[in-house]
C-alpha cells in the first residue's frame, strides 16, 4: 500500500481512494460544491510558495493550459470538445474508479474540489480551460467569441465527468460547479477577469458601491431605479428611527430585501410603528444598508401589514413598482428562514476559497456560478422569490460562497477581477448597431442569471413562457398564492401585453398559452381550473409555434369567453384570415378541410349564461373551436426519447397516408377506447373524450395540428383538460382530414 494519503470521490473522505471506498452510494453530481464537506474543505489558505507538487501534477503543465486561447468559439463548442479529447486543451485525469488525488499535493486537493460527485467508476475526467466570463455570463454563455477582443479573457479549469448523469447540454453543466483560475496579478498583461481572493470573514460594502457606482455610469435606463406612482402607497422601514415610514418621494434610494421566511413568526407592523425583536436576516439587512450608505429599506415582513388581508392585496399589486423602484435589492441567497442571517454577518461560516502555488504563480478557485447557486439554494425554490429576482435591476446575492452582483446589463462575482474587463466597461455608446444596448450586451457577455431582456413585442410570448418556465420549478406554501406569486411578473409583461392576462394566461395569445405541457407528471393544484397552468403542481413547458415571431400563420378557428360581471365576454378570437391581435395569415391552404368546417354552424346553441352558475368563480371558458373525431392509433411508436418529459412519436395510416401523433406532455392520459363516434374510458364513466384544435403551424412538409384532448361530462356538458397532443399531416395530403370529421362547437372548459 502506498504511503501517500488519498482523497476519495465517492464518500469525500480522506484515508483512501475510490477504489478502496466502503460507502454503499454515490451521491448526487453538483451536491459535493454545497456540502458541508466541502464547506470544511480547506487548501492553501495560509500556504506559502514552497508547497510540494505530485509528479502527476507536474505533468499536467496548468499553468500552460490556463494561458491557452480555447479553440472553439461558442460554449455549443466547448460541448463538442469532450468528444475530440485533444491533448493540447484538454487534459484527461483518468477514469473515477481508479484515479487518485493525494492529500499531501495541494493542486491534487484543488483538483479534487473542483470535480463533480462521479455516479460510477466508469466515468472519465477531465480539465478543460474556458473563459472566465462564461462563469458570470448565464446558462446559455456568450453568443460567440469572434473576434479578438472578445478572447481577450483570462481562462479558468473546469473539471467535467463524461458521461455526466445531468441530462443537460455540457457546457452548462460544465459551469455550475467550480473552477480554477489564476490570479489577476499572474495572468497574461493582454488577458483579463483572472481571480481574486475573497475576503472570507466579511462583506465587502465597497466592492458592492464600486459595482453600483459602474452600472449608474455605464448603464442605460434599463439598469436605474424608476419610482413609480405606485410607490406613494407603499412604506418603507427608517434604519435611523427604525420607524415603518411613507415612502419619502421620488428622489428616495431604498433597499429592498429577498429572503425565505421559513417557519419563523414575525410581528405584525404598521405606518409608525417602532421595529423591536427582528429576526437574524432583517437584522443583518439593516446593518448592511446602513454600510451602503443607505437610509431606508423595504421587507416585506415589515412593510406589509400581514394580518390585513386587504392592505396584503393592494401591496402585492405593486410588487413590480417596488422592485423596480428599488436601488438595488439584496438577496438572502443561502439562508433557509428569517432566522439565518445574511452571509459573512452574523453567518461567519462559509465555504473556503481554494489557493495553491504552481510555477511561481498562484491559483484560486471562482466558487459556483450564481446559476447553480439558485438551483441549489432554498430561495431559488420558493415561488414568491422569482419575481424580486426577475423585477429588480439591479441585484445584490449574498451567499454562503461570495458576492455575486446582477444588473440588467451585466453580472459580476466578488472571486472575478472585473477591474480590467472589456465587457464590464461597455456603454451605450459603444453600441455599433440599431439595436438597443441590453440586447446587444446580451451578445457580448452573455444574459446572466435572472435578466429580464428587453422589451421585444414580437417575442413577447417567448418571454412569458421563459419566466413562467422558471416559476413551474419553484413551490409555495399556500395553493392559492399560485398566481399571486407571479403576479409581479405579469404586471412587467404587461408592457408588451397590454391586454394583459387571464389566470396568469395572456390574452393576446391565449391560444398558445393553452398549450402549456408538463415536464414531470404533475400534482393538481385545487381552486384553479384545469386549463390553466396554475392548476397544477410541477415544471412545465410552454406552446410555441416553430417562430415564436409568426403566432398565426395558418388559420385556426377559435373563440374564447369568460364569465364576468354576470355577462359572457369574448377575450380571444381567431376566425378566418386574422386574429385577436391582429396579425394576418401567412400560409394559404387551399381545399382545406378544417377551413371548411368553420363555415358552418355549431350544432349546440348559444352559451347561457344563467346555465353555469358557477362560470364566473370557477373561471370556465366558453369556447366555438373546431373538434376532431378519429381513433388516434397509440400501438406503434416511432421513438421514445427523454426531453426533460416524456416525448413519444407515434405513426398511424389513413388511408394509406402516413400521419404522426406527438405526445410531449407528462399529464397525458389516453384513455382506453373509442365507441362509435365517441372516446370513452369505459361503459360506466359517463365522459366524452374529444380532440378540440387550438392552433395550427407549418413544418418539414406537415400541417402540424396543436390539439387538446378534453373529457366532457355528458350530465353537466362541461369539460377539463386532459393533456395536448400534436397531430402532424402531410401537407399534400391534407384532404385526408376529412376522415377526422372536423366540426365546429360550443365547449365550456373548467
Amino acid at each position: 500500500m502506498s504511503e501517500h494519503v488519498f482523497l476519495c470521490l465517492k464518500c469525500r473522505g480522506r484515508g483512501h481512494d475510490v477504489e478502496h471506498c466502503s460507502a454503499e452510494n454515490w451521491q448526487p453530481e453538483l451536491d459535493w460544491f454545497f456540502s458541508h464537506a466541502r464547506r470544511s474543505f480547506k487548501v492553501g489558505i495560509d500556504s506559502s510558495s514552497s508547497q510540494a507538487i505530485c509528479p502527476r501534477c507536474e505533468s499536467l503543465d496548468l499553468v500552460q493550459l490556463l494561458e491557452l486561447h480555447p479553440p472553439w468559439e461558442s460554449q455549443t463548442e466547448l460541448g463538442d470538445a469532450l468528444q475530440v479529447q485533444d491533448p493540447s486543451f484538454i487534459r484527461k485525469l483518468g477514469l473515477t474508479g481508479s484515479i487518485q488525488f493525494r492529500a499531501d499535493c495541494p493542486v491534487c486537493c484543488c483538483l479534487f474540489a473542483i470535480t463533480p460527485n462521479p455516479s460510477s467508476i466508469e466515468q472519465e475526467v477531465f480539465l478543460i480551460p474556458d473563459w472566465t466570463i462564461s462563469r458570470v455570463s448565464g446558462e446559455l454563455g456568450v453568443v460567440t467569441f469572434d473576434s479578438p477582443v472578445k478572447r481577450d479573457y483570462a481562462t479558468c479549469l473546469i473539471s467535467t465527468l463524461h458521461p455526466s448523469s445531468i441530462s443537460l447540454p455540457r457546457q452548462i453543466v460544465a459551469h455550475r460547479g467550480d473552477a480554477l483560475c489564476l490570479l489577476e496579478s499572474d495572468v497574461l498583461p493582454q488577458r483579463t477577469l483572472g481571480g481574486r481572493q475573497i475576503a472570507s470573514n466579511q462583506t465587502n460594502a465597497n466592492m458592492v458601491l464600486d459595482w453600483v457606482e459602474a452600472c449608474v455610469d455605464r448603464h442605460d435606463i434599463s439598469c436605474a431605479p424608476i419610482a413609480t406612482k405606485d410607490l406613494e402607497q407603499v412604506r418603507l422601514v427608517d434604519i435611523e428611527t427604525l420607524k415603518v415610514v411613507h415612502f419619502p418621494g421620488p428622489d428616495c434610494e431604498y433597499v429592498a430585501l429577498s429572503y425565505v421566511w421559513g417557519d419563523v413568526s414575525q410581528n405584525r407592523y404598521g405606518l409608525g410603528d417602532t421595529l423591536n425583536a427582528l429576526p437574524k436576516t432583517l437584522e443583518d439587512a439593516l446593518s448592511f444598508t446602513k454600510k451602503l450608505g443607505k437610509r431606508y429599506i423595504w421587507i416585506d415582513s415589515l412593510c406589509i401589514d400581514q394580518s390585513d388581508e386587504n392592505d396584503k392585496s393592494d401591496q402585492i399589486n405593486r410588487m413590480w413598482a417596488i422592485y423596480r423602484g428599488a436601488w438595488i435589492t439584496v438577496i438572502a441567497l443561502s439562508g433557509t428562514s428569517a432566522n439565518a442571517g445574511l452571509s459573512r454577518m452574523s453567518r461567519p461560516e462559509d465555504y473556503a476559497q481554494l489557493r495553491c502555488h504552481i510555477q511561481g504563480k498562484s491559483m484560486i478557485s471562482l466558487m459556483p456560478t450564481l446559476s447553480q447557486q439558485i438551483w441549489e439554494t432554498a430561495w431559488g425554490s420558493r415561488a414568491w422569490t422569482l419575481q424580486e429576482g426577475l423585477l429588480s435591476p439591479r441585484c445584490l446575492y449574498l451567499s454562503d460562497h461570495q458576492m455575486y452582483f446582477d444588473c440588467s446589463s451585466m453580472q459580476c462575482c466578488e472571486s472575478l477581477d472585473d477591474s480590467r474587463s472589456w465587457a464590464h466597461k461597455l456603454t451605450p455608446s459603444c453600441n455599433p448597431t440599431e439595436e438597443g444596448f441590453v440586447t446587444w450586451m446580451l451578445r457580448q457577455a452573455g444574459a446572466g442569471a435572472l435578466r429580464i431582456p428587453l422589451d421585444w413585442p414580437s417575442r413577447r410570448l417567448e418571454h412569458w413562457g421563459e419566466k413562467l418556465n422558471l416559476y413551474s420549478y419553484r413551490s409555495m406554501r399556500y395553493n392559492e398564492d399560485a398566481i399571486r406569486a407571479f403576479n409581479g411578473v405579469l404586471q412587467r409583461l404587461e408592457t408588451i401585453y397590454p391586454k394583459g392576462f387571464f389566470l396568469g394566461l395572456p390574452v393576446e395569445d391565449f391560444d398558445w398559452a393553452l398549450l402549456w405541457r408538463s415536464q414531470w407528471p404533475p400534482v393538481r393544484r385545487e381552486g384553479f381550473p384545469t386549463w390553466s397552468w396554475a392548476g397544477w403542481k410541477g415544471p412545465l413547458f410552454f406552446g410555441q409555434p416553430i417562430d415564436v415571431k409568426k403566432t398565426r400563420r395558418i388559420a385556426t378557428e377559435l373563440e374564447i369567453s369568460v364569465a364576468e360581471s354576470k355577462r359572457i365576454k369574448r377575450i380571444f378570437a381567431a376566425k378566418g384570415d386574422s386574429a385577436a391581435d391582429g396579425e394576418g395569415i401567412r400560409i394559404t391552404i387551399q381545399n382545406d378541410p378544417i377551413d371548411v368546417s368553420t363555415q358552418t354552424e355549431p350544432e349546440e346553441p348559444n352559451f347561457q349564461l344563467e346555465n353555469y352558475p358557477d362560470a364566473e368563480g370557477g373561471s370556465y371558458l366558453f369556447i366555438t373551436a373546431i373538434v376532431l373525431h378519429y381513433p388516434l392509433d397509440f400501438s406503434r411508436p416511432q421513438n421514445r426519447v427523454q426531453q426533460g418529459g416524456e416525448y413519444e412519436t407515434f405513426v398511424f395510416r389513413v388511408k394509406d397516408v402516413r400521419c404522426l401523433i406527438r405526445i410531449t406532455s407528462t399529464d397525458r392520459y389516453i384513455p382506453g377506447h373509442w365507441l362509435g363516434d365517441r372516446w370513452v374510458i369505459d361503459q360506466q364513466e359517463q365522459s366524452v373524450w374529444t380532440l378540440m384544435l387550438v392552433a395550427r403551424d407549418h413544418v418539414q412538409g406537415f400541417i402540424l395540428h396543436h390539439l387538446m384532448l378534453i373529457k366532457i361530462q355528458e350530465h353537466s356538458g362541461i369539460a377539463e383538460r386532459a393533456t395536448v397532443l400534436e397531430l402532424l399531416v402531410p401537407l399534400d395530403e391534407l384532404d385526408i382530414l376529412k376522415e377526422f370529421r372536423p366540426q365546429k362547437r360550443r365547449l365550456v372548459l373548467s
